[in-house]
């Protein structure tokens, strides 16, 4: 016997309504219900006001909320969709329209006599309100609420209890709890409905097991009507969908077609059905289903992913070819129709995922770009094929093009991974390594070339990069100036005047057009058709321009090169030819440090040992130094010991034991442990050492810090920098207008803490350096005068009868009416001690630091002030900072009592190290609350530890 909670019928519906006193004695229509017949024409008219006036504006409201989620309801068709094509936190947005249909209900009913046909669906409106909201028990109640009151009863049952689904009921027994329906045509009783709806409220509710129950319930009740078993079909779905039963939603879901509205969500009702029957390994029936989805939706991206996925379930290899090949081709085809070019990123993105399922990775990254030159609006699309086309260059070693790509990604959108940030951050150097490798290769092949046959060779490279310029080049006078003509050295400024004696317009007439060709010649030379005139394109190859990222400086920049022509011609070509024993030596060097670079990068970063194998093999063919040459040896055996090829590893261990028998790298390999040890000693003293400087940059000993960093990154390189030693170094190069080094500083933290928050202050510090000589021109013109960064503001805490608290004046800090201080004795807490505490008093917060310069002062307060900005918005702060005797402070004011202080520096205590200061140690400051009588007492006496003391015994554990 199936029980819904156990309810028992009632007769009658009553209300206990609370009325305004002026209608106390009144009676609403609701409340008349037992007091009066309802005869045909009063049910007509009760049914019609009811109907028309609050159910139907009612229900309209509800399905313009249900068109309006579904409408901005996005579907991913690479991933399984969501049963549902809306989304219940869409609908719960609309809490107001959803409130609004509560109210409209209850006046439905209250206003109406309680015998009208439409009393159910009016409470039918509101449980969907409830639950449209998010609101699932109370939905449920008025759910069940409709389930009990209005389930049938005849005359002898009226006025006794029913259980619902019970053999005792004249009507029924245990396998009915539906409403028996009559075959007439016109309005039906909602709680059928109403009896689905508890099904779907128990499965938000994730009630699964009594969900299941009433689902297999209704299923064999013969009363439940035949127009809403694709509902309940659809329910049934949906339970098996939640428990990832996909064969048995999908059979199920097929049963709950018609409840689709249009062919649209038709469309993509299949397509889920084909996906869940892809994902219970049905081929057959899921290339079905994705056929009846291709011929019914108006959508293109569902027809194109439908194709992904019917290319995926093709068993045979040729025909998964040439399936692809042919859905490639319709999808092109299909961009170029004008119906669908709106659509066109989006079907471009689609043919790519096609090629990418046959590795062509080539004609992926094609249609991915194609994909980019028609977005125009959809941002996340684009940053998706960024990082798509990035991360297939990169696997493709395609390091220029990933690199151009990665630059235009985000390491916080989706699908970026650690694995991702990494190759982000070494992509500039493997493309400028390889760059290198590639120049010098070809500057050494050409070098070697017979004197007639290098002519020749560099003439045409010459012509060709003349060519890319859209300059001429007479190859007879490469290099050299043309002659000037001076048919119209004087008669310039005419040409478009009275010379013209026939009247036709300049482009129509060609001896005026090749006489201005001459002038223009004469005056400005060969110029490129370009609005470049005043640079100079770089030429690859022999060209030998230097490539910078836009970074900054790499691993691979030489500030030295003098080779860089400022013009290109033969004899600068020439000249960058390695044809002596010095230039074939210094290209060696160039080659062989861009090889160790790609080698350790291979072999450190990606953990690619067969890469890196292959660039220490071409590493020992160069001539090199004896250092470069024993690194090779041990990263050889090394890599191949990874690879678990013991004889080659053994091999070159031998080349490194015979060549370097003590060497360190060779001790590193013959006794891990010895060199285990080794490292964690030297990495203790180099902590210790950059420990040192840190403290030195803060306390502002400049002088010693950077002549000791200088030594430690003389010894110790790069590895052991930290973003807050690189941050507080750029802010002293800041405060010396040393603004290139401090970018180059900046944009070093970048690369090498990424998700550091110093990195995203980092990348804002840089843009204001860029553009601080006109931040500080137009500060100037507003007459905004800076505060010295030795200099403090005195604050004057003398009493005063003012009746204000706080005054937003920089010349003073706080200033309370001294009279209110002697009032309401009972709230003061007197101590043997020359302080005083009054919770009621306004008090400010103290930030006490220890040995720390005014140039990181400063930057505290400038970093406070941000904070404020973004937490205190609505409740501006004023910060200042002086000095108590040799202790420098930060003063935040004004708040209101010492409850309002305190629960600042509980907000700010916890997130100070992580947000507000990352670059400070903690031990160098903290946070205090005081009141203006103690800090003026503070500053007479120059000392804080007293105070310190006095508000501990306050505030036992909060200091």
């Amino acid at each position: 016997m199936l029980f819904v909670n156990g309810l028992l019928s009632q007769v009658n519906i009553t209300f206990d309504l609370k009325k305004p006193k002026n209608y106390e004695n009144r009676k609403l229509p609701s409340e008349l219900t037992p007091d009066k017949k309802i005869g045909p024409i009063k049910r007509l008219k009760e049914n019609t006001f009811s109907h028309y006036n609050f159910y139907f504006n009612s229900n309209q409201k509800i399905q313009k909320i249900i068109a309006s989620a579904k409408q901005s309801h996005k579907d991913t068709f690479n991933a399984l969709l969501p049963f549902f094509n809306y989304d219940l936190s869409a609908t719960a947005q609309q809490q107001q329209e959803l409130d609004s249909v509560v109210i409209k209900v209850n006046n439905g009913v209250l206003l109406h006599d309680l015998r009208n046909d439409w009393v159910d669906d009016l409470y039918f409106l509101m449980g969907q309100s409830y639950f449209f909201q998010n609101k699932f028990d109370s939905a449920y109640d008025v759910f069940q609420y409709i389930n009990y009151n209005f389930q049938p009863k005849d005359k002898s049952e009226r006025g006794f209890e029913k259980t619902i689904g019970s053999n005792i009921n004249n009507s029924g027994n245990v396998y009915t709890i539906s409403s028996k329906e009559s075959g007439m045509v016109g309005h039906k009783p909602i709680r059928n409905e109403t009896l689905l709806w508890i099904i779907r409220t128990l499965m938000e509710q994730n009630n699964d097991d009594d969900a299941r129950g009433m689902i297999e319930t209704l299923v064999r009740d013969i009363d439940f009507p035949k127009r809403l078993q694709p509902f309940l079909y659809e329910l049934k779905s949906y339970w098996f969908y939640k428990i990832q039963q996909y064969d048995s939603s999908a059979r199920f879901l097929e049963n709950a077609i018609p409840v689709c509205v249009n062919k649209q969500e038709e469309a993509r009702m299949y397509f889920l059905i084909a996906q869940m029957h892809a994902r219970a390994n049905n081929r057959e029936a899921s290339n079905m289903a994705f056929e009846k989805s291709i011929g019914l939706t108006t959508d293109p991206v569902m027809a194109a992913y439908a194709k992904i996925y019917q290319i995926s379930l093709a068993s045979d290899k040729k025909d998964k070819n040439e399936k692809i090949e042919e859905d490639v081709k319709a999808l092109v085809k299909l961009a170029s129709r004008e119906k669908y070019i709106s659509y066109r990123p989006i079907i471009f993105t689609a043919a790519s995922e096609m090629e990418l399922s046959r590795d062509s990775i080539i004609r992926a990254i094609q249609l991915l770009e194609l994909s980019n030159k028609y977005n125009t609006n959809d941002q996340d699309l684009r940053l998706k094929n960024n990082l798509a086309i990035a991360t297939l260059a990169f696997a493709n070693k395609k390091y220029v093009l990933a690199k151009k790509y990665f630059d235009s990604t985000s390491n916080t959108q989706p699908g970026f991974t650690k694995e991702l940030e990494l190759k982000k951050s070494i992509v500039t150097d493997l493309a400028n390594a390889l760059d290198i490798i590639e120049k010098e290769d070809s500057l050494q092949m050409i070098a070697s070339l017979p004197e007639k046959q290098q002519e020749v060779y560099i003439k045409e490279l010459l012509k060709k990069l003349k060519k890319e310029e859209g300059l001429k080049v007479d190859m007879n006078n490469a290099g050299l100036t043309a002659r000037k003509n001076n048919l119209l050295e004087d008669q310039g400024a005419d040409l478009f005047q009275t010379q013209n004696k026939s009247g036709d317009w300049y482009f129509n007439n060609p001896s005026l057009k090749s006489q201005g060709s001459i002038a223009f010649k004469n005056k400005w030379g060969n110029r490129g058709n370009e609005d470049n005139w005043r640079r100079s394109k770089a030429g690859n190859g022999l060209a030998g321009i230097k490539k910078q990222s836009s970074e900054g400086n790499t691993l691979l920049d030489d500030p030295n090169d003098k080779n860089t022509p400022s013009e290109i011609n033969y004899e600068s070509l020439a000249s960058n030819l390695p044809n002596t024993t010095e230039k074939m030596l210094q290209s060696n060097a160039k080659k062989s440090g861009a090889i160790k670079i790609l080698s350790s990068i291979y072999k450190d970063k990606l953990g690619d040992y067969r890469e890196a194998i292959s660039w220490n093999k071409q590493l020992l063919k160069i001539k090199t130094d004896s250092a470069s040459l024993i690194q090779a040896y041990f990263d050889l055996a090394f890599c191949y010991k990874q690879l678990d090829s013991i004889d080659q590893a053994n091999f070159y261990r031998t080349l490194l034991v015979k060549y370097s028998p003590n060497g360190p790298l060779t001790t590193m390999l013959l006794n891990p442990a010895t060199t285990d040890k080794q490292d964690k000693t030297k990495i203790i003293a180099v902590e210790k050492s950059y420990n040192e400087i840190y403290n030195q940059f803060i306390s502002g000993d400049f002088s010693k810090a950077l002549a000791n960093k200088k030594l430690a990154d003389s010894i110790y390189g790069e590895s052991y920098w930290t973003p807050q030693l690189l941050y507080i170094e750029s802010v002293y190069y800041i405060k010396e207008r040393k603004d290139s080094i401090a970018i180059v500083t900046l944009t070093n933290i970048e690369k090498i803490a990424p998700q550091s928050p110093l990195a995203s202050k980092a990348t804002v510090l840089k843009e204001v350096l860029k553009n601080r000589d006109s931040i500080e021109a137009q500060l100037k013109a507003m007459k905004v005068v800076r505060m010295k960064d030795d200099e403090v503001e005195m604050v004057d805490l003398k009493p005063t009868t003012a009746p204000k608290r706080m005054i937003r004046d920089d010349n003073n800090l706080l200033k309370v009416d001294s009279s209110k201080i002697l009032k309401e004795p009972d709230q003061k807490i007197v101590v043997p001690s020359t302080f005083e505490f009054d919770a009621k008093e306004p008090y400010g917060v103290i930030m006490l630091m220890n040995g720390v310069d005014i140039v990181y002062v400063n930057e505290a307060k400038r970093a406070l002030a941000r904070y404020h900005t973004e937490k205190y918005f609505s409740k501006p702060l004023t910060i200042r900072n002086d000095k108590i005797g040799e202790t420098p402070y930060i003063l935040i004011s004004l708040f209101s009592d010492a409850a309002d202080a305190m629960n600042y520096v509980d907000k700010i205590k916890p997130i100070s190290i992580k947000e507000v200061f990352p670059w400070l140690p903690a031990d160098k400051y903290s946070f205090y609350i005081v009141s203006p009588g103690n800090l003026k007492k503070m500053l007479e006496d120059k000392k804080t530890l007293q105070y310190i003391e006095f508000l501990r015994a306050q505030f036992p554990g909060k200091f």
